[in-house]
């Protein structure tokens, strides 16, 4: 799929010093967050600027009520697809969620993923490529090309505007950063970090959104009491921001329960073995691919206590205090865990609060079944088409 070394790759020694780069892109990243009070709350403001589009342009009537087969997958790209550019800053203004030059880009995004799976029976028997007709992996590999140039003409832009002495975001961060005699990162290695994250969080984070509204619809007693807990610890008019996450459990350990059951990821990024290793008595030779199966760790009975029921309290102590489990693996496993996990929990968390502080979701159709078993549609495991009520609260 690419030259770089990114998040397909394999453990060969290349990745410490790739870990080692990540890792000091993500502290620049999060210390200018955190540190700077204008950007301290931009992802907060991000979502709630996105809650206020559904109501301004996305529903029409007091009682809102779409069929959002389409329309709710598209809400969810913009919005998640928006928020990454606004974080990294590769536009300055906003733009309307018709902007055909995004719009575009979000199709590449899905095309990536639909075709890039990595199941595909061409991974297995890559000859398949070469005599397939209808070749898959080249409408991948031109999406994310397609992908790639985006986000380069954004990042040059920025660079051609650079001011050491008016740092304005993220990437004039990076920049400044760059500059320096003893640094280890590279124009290659911001352009594969942002790509990587772009690629991933605008996908799998508008999907376990959708998972998420429909556990809301199927289980509103468990949106009753999410709903109970923003409005007594958050209220009703004030944003939330990230650091609400410490005083709402119970909301942390429904999107924790909602990824557990989704696993919208079933099958991680393939790898390969950099040497031979035996794993119960089966040897696994050296340059075998790889892939992690996620979705039979989060469906192991031994690990969970039936795995087949949402169940958000497992995640909680005696006490009611959020809980982590060693078991849950949302975001892959080992040394190539997603870099961009501590982003993807803040937009999902700021997007479910901000919905359910606003709205009470209901069917659409009160003939829906909510078939919960969902759709593979490549990379992502994906809801089946529903209906759903926004109702303004």
């Amino acid at each position: 799929m690419s030259s770089h070394k990114t998040a397909s790759d394999d453990y060969r020694w290349n990745w410490d010093h790739v870990a080692e780069v990540d890792c000091t892109i993500f502290y620049l990243m999060l210390k200018f967050l955190v540190n700077r009070e204008v950007k301290k709350d931009k992802l907060s403001k991000d979502a709630l600027y996105d809650i206020q589009k559904i109501e301004d342009c996305l529903f029409e009537s007091d009682v809102i009520h779409r069929d959002v087969a389409y329309n709710l997958l598209a809400w969810c790209y913009c919005s998640v697809g928006w928020t990454c550019e606004a974080l990294y800053v590769l536009r300055q203004s906003w733009f309307d969620f018709d902007d055909p030059e995004f719009n575009n880009l979000l199709g590449n995004i899905a095309t990536l993923f639909k075709y890039a799976a990595a199941f595909r029976l061409e991974n297995c028997f890559p000859i398949l490529d070469k005599v397939n007709p209808f070749n898959k992996t080249k409408l991948a590999v031109e999406g994310r090309r397609e992908i790639q140039k985006y986000i380069a003409t954004r990042i040059e832009s920025v660079r051609c505007s650079f001011d050491a002495n008016n740092i304005r975001h993220f990437l004039d961060v990076y920049l400044e950063q760059e500059e320096k005699p003893d640094s280890k990162i590279s124009d290659e290695t911001l352009f594969i970090t942002i790509a990587d994250l772009y690629i991933a969080g605008t996908d799998t984070t508008s999907v376990t959104l959708q998972w998420s509204m429909l556990y809301m619809i199927k289980y509103p007693d468990v949106q009753k009491k999410c709903r109970n807990q923003i409005l007594e610890v958050i209220g009703e008019d004030r944003q939330p921001v990230v650091k609400d996450k410490d005083n709402i459990p119970y909301v942390m350990a429904t999107l924790q329960e909602v990824q557990r059951i989704s696993t919208i990821a079933p099958l991680s990024v393939p790898h390969v073995a950099i040497e031979d290793v035996e794993i119960d008595g089966k040897i696994i030779p050296r340059d075998t691919i790889i892939i992690p199966h996620l979705m039979s760790v989060h469906l192991d009975p031994t690990v969970w206590d039936k795995p087949e029921e949402f169940r958000p309290e497992r995640f909680l102590d005696k006490d009611g205090h959020f809980v982590k489990k060693e078991g849950f693996s949302a975001f892959s496993m080992g040394p190539r865990l997603c870099p961009g996990k501590q982003l993807a929990e803040s937009e999902l968390l700021l997007f479910f609060v901000s919905i359910i502080q606003r709205f009470n979701l209901t069917k659409g159709d009160d003939n829906d079944q909510l078939p919960m078993t969902g759709i593979q549609t490549g990379t992502t495991n994906q809801p089946h088409p529903f209906k759903i009520c926004f109702i303004p609260r």
